[in-house]
C-alpha cells in the first residue's frame, strides 16, 4: 500500500511538471525494500504450508529417513523390520537386526499390563525426499496449517487444526505415503481395529 500511494504521487507530480519529492522517492525505496522481503517471507511460508513441513523439517530433508512405530497384531515377527512392544519391560533391551526384541532377561510384566500391550512395527521411508509421512497433498496441507474455512484463513481467531492432538493413531495426521510404507513392507493398509484388539484381550484373559 505504501509503494503503490507513494508511486501514484511521484507520478502525478511528474505529470504536473514539478520536481519530485526526495521524500516520496525515499518512501518508494524503503517500502520496495520492505515489500520485496515481505514477498520473499509469503512465498516461503506458502511453500512450506503447501509441504506440510517447517524450516527445520525442510533443512536436509533429501537425506532424511523417518522412522515410523506402526501398531500390528500381536506376535507380529518379520525379517523386513524390527517390532517393540509397548509397555517396555523392566530391562528390555534394543531390537535386534532381524526384528526381534531382546527381552530374554527381562522381568514378567504384571498381568494388567499384559493386557494393555501393544507391538509395534519400526518402518523406515525412503531417502531422497521422496516420502514426508504427514504430505497430505496441497489441499489438505493448507486446511491442516491454516484453517478450513475463508475466513480462519484471514481471522487467526482459532488455533490451527495441526494444534489438534487428540488422535490416538498420531501426533499429527497422517497421509497416503503412511499405507505406501505399509505395503512395502508387506503389512495391510489399516492398523488393528478395535474389535481385534477386543479378542487380543479377550484371548490373553482366557489363556
Amino acid at each position: 500500500m505504501v509503494l503503490g500511494a507513494s508511486a501514484y504521487a511521484l507520478h502525478r507530480q511528474i505529470q504536473h511538471g514539478t520536481s519530485p519529492d526526495p521524500y516520496l522517492i525515499a518512501a518508494i525505496v524503503i517500502a520496495a525494500f520492505f515489500g520485496l522481503f515481505a514477498f520473499l517471507m509469503t512465498v516461503t511460508s506458502v511453500r512450506y504450508i503447501f509441504l506440510n513441513m517447517t524450516n527445520v523439517d525442510i533443512l536436509g530433508f533429501g537425506d532424511k529417513v523417518y522412522q515410523l512405530a506402526v501398531r500390528v497384531p500381536r506376535g507380529t515377527r518379520s525379517d523386513k523390520f524390527g517390532v517393540i512392544v509397548y509397555p517396555l519391560e523392566k530391562g528390555a533391551g534394543n531390537l535386534t537386526s532381524n526384528g526381534h526384541d531382546c527381552r530374554a532377561d527381562a522381568v514378567p510384566a504384571a498381568s494388567r499390563d499384559d493386557l494393555a500391550t501393544r507391538t509395534f512395527a519400526i518402518l523406515h521411508t525412503e531417502s531422497g525426499g521422496k516420502e514426508n509421512p504427514w504430505d497430505l497433498g496441497f489441499w489438505g496441507n493448507w486446511q491442516t496449517v491454516m484453517g478450513t474455512t475463508p475466513l480462519d484463513w484471514l481471522l487467526p481467531i482459532r488455533l490451527s487444526p495441526c494444534a489438534n492432538h487428540e488422535s490416538h493413531e498420531s501426533f499429527y495426521p497422517m497421509g497416503p505415503v503412511l499405507n505406501k510404507v505399509r505395503s512395502r513392507y508387506g503389512l495391510p493398509p489399516n492398523p488393528p481395529s478395535d474389535e481385534s484388539t477386543v479378542i487380543e484381550l479377550r484371548n490373553l484373559r482366557n489363556t
